[in-house]
């Protein structure tokens, strides 16, 4: 697949092309295979850029294709994004369902998982019967009905790697947060990585993203992997992670993952569980 400058001229030509947004791809593979494979917190922002990519399956653009929606590199839901994106879809359910014969949704596991569920069972479809939830890729485009699974899959992943290809300065700055999260600071992580702080808040700048927005992220990324791996109290995780306080902690996943730290590590419970009977379901 080749890539479209812009959404623009996606719209214009998408077979064999898509097109890269802030925290997704929409593609055409071929004129009966198109999809999105999201990644990252998707917001409003994006599911706007997203909407304008969605016209090119509309009717007068297409003919009848299969629909393929990978949303295993979620890390969080926004609230916010999630109703615009099920507004958007439920209120034109009966124009995209004239055209999409198939469409395989791949989730991650536990919570995120039972969220990218949760967006179907609230959203208005006309064939809720042709929707299928996998969270096995080559079970779903078998399902599909699709020989080449392996061959789109590979595609559809180096895509994705290009995509979302990070900077040496912006992955090093991760790793070091990862491993530092009480006490860091812009200087402290500067003086690490070998260069002033100035020099990396200029650099995150041009990334898109700050020195906060990625000291949330490796916060909540170390306490989903605490949580889901036992009973560790919250105030522990809190303190861990460089949280003042359960309090704070408690707000702040909250705002960033869309739940309640307690109900995060309640419904990954049932994670290993869900899966297998999904499995199950998909193989009779």
């Amino acid at each position: 697949m080749r890539r479209a400058e812009n959404i623009a001229a996606y719209v214009d030509d998408p077979i064999g092309r898509y097109v890269v947004g802030p925290t997704f791809f929409h593609f055409f593979f071929d004129p009966t295979l198109c999809g999105i494979v999201f990644w990252g917190r998707p917001d409003e922002s994006a599911i706007h850029a997203l909407t304008c990519a969605l016209a090119v399956e509309l009717p007068d653009r297409c003919g009848p294709h299969a629909a393929y929606v990978d949303t295993r590199s979620l890390t969080a839901v926004d609230d916010a994004a999630f109703h615009a994106l099920a507004n958007f879809v439920g209120a034109r359910a009966e124009v995209f369902g004239e055209k999409v014969m198939r469409q395989a949704i791949v989730r991650p596991d536990g919570v995120i998982g039972a969220m990218v569920a949760g967006f179907y069972d609230v959203t208005p479809s006309t064939n809720p019967e042709r929707r299928g939830i996998f969270t096995d890729p080559e079970e779903a485009f078998h399902w599909m009905g699709r020989s080449d699974g392996p061959e789109v899959i590979e595609t559809l992943a180096a895509v994705q790697a290009s995509a979302t290809a990070t900077p040496e300065l912006l992955e090093a700055l991760r790793k070091h947060l990862r491993v530092h999260l009480r006490g860091v600071t812009v200087s402290s992580a500067a003086r690490s990585l070998g260069v002033s702080p100035r020099t990396l808040q200029h650099y995150l700048r041009r990334s898109g993203t700050s020195f906060r927005r990625e000291l949330r992220a490796a916060r909540i990324h170390t306490a989903q992997q605490l949580l889901d791996a036992g009973e560790t109290k919250l105030l522990s995780i809190a303190l861990d992670v460089g949280c003042a306080s359960s309090q704070h902690f408690s707000t702040l996943f909250r705002k960033e993952t869309g739940c309640a730290p307690g109900q995060w590590r309640g419904r990954g419970r049932v994670r290993g569980a869900t899966a297998t009977e999904l499995k199950k379901d998909h193989r009779r």
